[in-house]
């Protein structure tokens, strides 16, 4: 008997320190990324280093008094993706080029992200919170940038060994997994780093165990206009 009643006293002190909150905000989001991509087979590649903005909504649901705030947050963001690799031009047939060369693989997204933001009530000045959840991309453009002095070459050897890869070959959505931590500071100001966790083959002519997965890590400022 004695279980029960504090079975029941439990329930109902949790129960009581449940909130409804129901308050909507909207902001602006904008800061820089850190691109590349994870392979199979493994492969060579350094980062591109790009921009990451857009707006966004949060809907604050669940409060957990003085523990833990729930907010559902989502939005839609221009995000640059891709990555940087030295591309051996010898790989096309008959190219007269027997160098490496710097290139830039770049791939633009539109990301709809959809995400559960845990926020932490302490007794200072900023309002700590993690992220996770899952973001859809579309890719909107496309394109592959080398060094000057072979981006101009003659009979189309460049355009063959670097372009057609990347450029024809590329589904057109992603889907990840986003995972994040940042501060919410005064005057509606915030501050979070996001890490993207592509999970989509985004290379459309791999093979067997071949793939190309979007990664990227992300440090954002906001601003709640709402």
């Amino acid at each position: 008997m004695k279980k029960h009643v504090m079975l029941a006293l439990l329930i109902l002190f949790l129960g009581s320190s449940f909130v409804f909150a129901g308050a909507f905000g909207a902001g602006v989001s904008a800061g820089g990324s850190m691109a590349f991509v994870g392979t199979e087979p493994s492969g060579e590649g350094t980062p591109r280093y790009g921009f990451t903005g857009g707006v966004f909504g949060e809907y604050d649901f669940y409060a957990i008094e003085n523990i833990v705030d729930f907010s559902a947050q989502s939005g839609v963001y221009f995000a640059m993706n891709g990555f940087r690799s030295d591309v051996d031009l010898t790989a096309a047939p008959g190219s007269p080029f027997t160098e490496v060369t710097p290139t830039e693989f770049n791939f633009n997204y539109i990301q709809v992200p959809v995400l559960l933001k845990a926020s932490f009530p302490l007794n200072m000045p900023v309002k700590p919170f993690a992220l996770v959840g899952a973001s859809a991309g579309y890719l909107i453009t496309k394109s592959v940038e080398a060094s000057d002095d072979l981006s101009t070459a003659e009979d189309g050897y460049f355009t063959a060994a670097v372009s057609d890869p990347y450029e024809a070959k590329l589904n057109n959505f992603d889907f990840g997994l986003v995972f994040g931590a940042g501060v919410d500071l005064e005057m509606g100001l915030s501050i979070d780093a996001r890490f993207n966790l592509g999970l989509m083959n985004i290379d459309d002519d791999a093979t067997g165990d071949e793939y190309t997965k979007n990664r990227s890590i992300t440090l954002m400022a906001s601003y709640n206009i709402l």
